[in-house]
């Protein structure tokens, strides 16, 4: 999961963003006794991936299967020798097509982002809930965040991936500043972070810390996803309740449905509820008692059927105390 995605957003930041895949050429090719197709290429360290004039070639477990299937490929880590196969049977000693190593551009972004996110909910944790609750509603765009967040995840994003060909690169020490900025240098500008931080920056759905403070949710341990839920508003009842929140089916947002129990699941006071408003494009889902739920907006992630949520509840005039450890003096 992240706030951003890996084509656009980064993009966005840096355009030839691309110069930064890392692929390396392999050469020169010996040829490989007994297998009239395969070719070696020697000391040339951990490969990952190999590409044949960019197109990708399968992954084998011995020389001999690479021998027996064209456009693929097999690392001999005892050797420090790199087989391949070309996908069109071509003498790789003479041949002028192009054979590089690498890591598949598309994992390695989806990797780096995903990284980068879990950095933009660390610095946002203080805060408030993280991760962020998506938009309510979409009005001026059809983002699932505000764009500070979008941006602040690309920005490190790009960062990292820029850092990992140079550790010193002063580019990517600039976009990191972009995003996290808290010792500043003269002229410099607090990074994003910084400014949400700050309450210089408030994003469009913030909710405050009192909110937050009348109840409490978390998903069951035997559940099969993590997929995430967040729940919104201030409980009006006037009795402490465990509720239960369970999936109907198996699906995504919009298509899977739940169930609410005001007693743990003994019985349900909602059933067949939607995960989305399509009609309003609104994600915020009535519960009861002022409470609504919002589900994750990435479709490529599912509910599953049974899964469920617990949500403690507190009433308005609840009063929780917390020991705390001290000393006292007394005298006569």
């Amino acid at each position: 999961m992240a706030y951003c995605n890996i084509t656009t957003d980064l993009s966005d930041q840096i355009p030839d963003i691309g110069r930064y895949m890392e692929r390396r050429i392999l050469r020169p090719f010996f040829t490989v006794s007994g297998n009239a197709n395969t070719y070696a290429c020697r000391s040339q360290g951990q490969t990952n991936m190999v590409f044949d004039d960019g197109e990708v070639l399968t992954k084998q477990t011995s020389v001999a299967n690479v021998q027996s299937n064209a456009g693929s490929w097999f690392y001999d880590v005892s050797v420090d020798s790199v087989y391949v196969h070309a996908k069109g049977s071509d003498n790789l000693t003479t041949a002028t097509i192009t054979i590089e190593a690498g890591e598949d551009w598309d994992a390695l972004l989806t990797r780096i982002n995903n990284r980068a996110y879990n950095m933009v909910n660390n610095y946002l944790n203080p805060i408030m809930p993280t991760p962020v609750p998506p938009r309510i509603q979409r009005h001026e765009s059809t983002d699932d965040y505000d764009y500070v967040l979008i941006k602040a995840n690309a920005l490190f994003t790009c960062s990292e991936i820029i850092r990992r060909r140079a550790t010193d690169d002063a580019l990517a020490d600039k976009l990191y500043k972009m995003v996290w900025n808290s010792n500043l240098d003269t002229g410099e500008e607090k990074g994003l972070l910084n400014q949400l931080r700050d309450g210089d920056i408030v994003l469009t759905d913030q909710i405050s810390a009192r909110e937050t403070g009348s109840f409490n949710y978390w998903p069951d341990s035997s559940n099969t996803t993590d997929t995430p839920i967040w729940i919104y508003g201030k409980y009006t009842g006037e009795t402490y309740q465990r509720w239960r929140l369970e999936f109907d089916n198996t699906a995504a947002t919009g298509t899977a449905t739940f169930k609410l129990s005001r007693d743990g699941g003994t019985t349900f006071d909602l059933t067949t509820q939607k995960t989305f408003d399509s009609t309003n494009d609104d994600r915020r889902m009535s519960l009861l008692s002022g409470l609504s739920v919002i589900f994750d907006p990435d479709t490529s992630n599912d509910y599953t059927d049974g899964d469920f949520w617990t949500i403690e509840v507190f009433p308005q005039d609840d009063i929780v105390g917390i020991e705390k450890i001290g000393n006292a003096r007394a005298w006569r």
